[in-house]
């Protein structure tokens, strides 16, 4: 019989699809066998953010509260804060790069575009909200460059893995010069796919249900917590939405008997255009909004709009 990997913590673990080696920072777990998964391996972003997260609330360096807990309105305020871990890592040095570019007409055919996203860039809030403007260009830009080879200054410490690799080897000129490269291309699929560089989040990635365009925050799993997997269509924006954040819930106990427990399902509960929960789900998610879940008894019929007894046909018995 193989054995399974388990933590048993008084802190936390989390898992966001990656491998069972990292369920927390100060717990690796190792010596399993191969065919459950890899261990000492570099984790994705999204794995690194979502330890990332956890690590500085209980730290209380996330700008959330001062007592190093989890409470069930701080993780609904991390789900939804759309940050781009990616960012977080490189922005500030694609910001000194494109500083030291006086003419990109080296890169680019249309200069005054990547120079304008030089700019957007630099007053980005680095998160994927229907509000910030600059995500559209640095995704681009990243789809491009972590493909290049010698991209990291620092390189993959097993032991450190939340917070290896990082910073950019701008060092390198090759890499630096692949990385202007990477963004000159980056603004040329945006500007050749006829979308403006300074549209904000929300006008560039929507979910369109009976004609209406709904904005949708998060982004690519590649570089967010908050998982909405889209792509560009030409004219339009990421209005693409394939999957990522669906059914999504937090519980917790307070002195009462019940859970409190609140959710959202994301691309709503009804698949018929007619019906009032078509999209009424979808614009709550976009306002980042929860839907308070009974559980008690009492909760569930306060909350009853209708009981159906479905029928056996054949013994005409419910």
């Amino acid at each position: 019989m193989i054995a399974s990997p388990k933590l048993q913590t008084r802190e936390y673990g989390a898992n966001a699809n990656d491998s069972y080696w990292l369920p927390n920072p100060r717990n690796l777990t190792t010596g399993f066998s191969p065919i459950i998964g890899k261990e000492e391996i570099e984790q994705s972003l999204r794995t690194r953010l979502t330890f990332t997260q956890a690590e500085q609330r209980l730290a209380a360096t996330d700008g959330l509260g001062t007592s190093p807990t989890f409470t069930a309105e701080q993780v609904k305020q991390i789900s939804y804060s759309a940050r781009n871990y990616a960012a977080e890592l490189v922005l500030e040095d694609l910001i000194t790069l494109c500083s030291a570019v006086s003419d990109w007409s080296t890169y680019s055919a249309n200069p005054s575009s990547v120079a304008e996203a030089c700019s957007l860039l630099a007053s980005w809030d680095g998160r994927h909200t229907i509000e910030s403007t600059g995500g559209h260009i640095f995704t681009e830009f990243w789809r491009i460059a972590r493909e290049l080879d010698d991209l990291w200054q620092i390189p993959f410490n097993p032991a450190d893995p939340v917070n290896t690799p990082n910073s950019l080897n701008t060092a390198d000129s090759t890499v630096a010069e692949d990385l202007r490269q990477a963004l000159a291309d980056g603004v040329a699929v945006l500007t050749n796919a006829g979308i403006a560089l300074d549209q904000p989040w929300g006008d560039v990635q929507f979910d369109e249900k009976n004609g209406e365009r709904i904005p949708i925050h998060g982004g690519s799993g590649g570089m967010l917590f908050s998982v909405i997997t889209s792509s560009l269509v030409d004219g339009e924006g990421y209005s693409n939405i394939r999957h990522g954040n669906s059914y999504m819930q937090t519980v917790t106990w307070d002195e009462t008997d019940c859970p409190d427990a609140s959710a959202i399902l994301t691309y709503s509960q009804s698949t018929d255009p007619a019906s009032d929960h078509f999209a009424d789900a979808t614009k709550l998610y976009s306002q980042s909004g929860w839907i308070d879940m009974a559980f008690c008894t009492a909760d569930v019929e306060a909350k009853e709009l209708r009981r159906e007894t479905i029928t056996n046909f054949t013994t005409g018995r419910p």
